[in-house]
């Protein structure tokens, strides 16, 4: 179950927040600059728009963070 607590805490989340979230699922060079908070998508996934750096370039990305069935946060982009 989604608590109050988790929808806090993903509305708050930061960049570092996120990047470590995506680290966690596997995405081992995730390290955002920025992230905004966009929505909620029809499947109850928590959606944001993050930017990072490559080649000196800052790229932008949309990600999806969820709850796994074990209850950890997971995300993909």
């Amino acid at each position: 179950m989604l608590l109050k607590s988790h929808v806090v805490e993903l509305l708050n989340m930061d960049a570092a927040g996120l990047s470590k979230i995506t680290r966690h699922t596997g995405y081992k060079d995730a390290n955002f600059a920025t992230c905004e908070f966009v929505g909620i998508t029809n499947g109850g996934e928590f959606a944001y728009r993050a930017s990072y750096y490559e080649d000196g370039r800052e790229q932008f990305t949309k990600l999806y963070v969820w709850r796994d069935p074990a209850g950890q946060f997971v995300a993909d982009y």
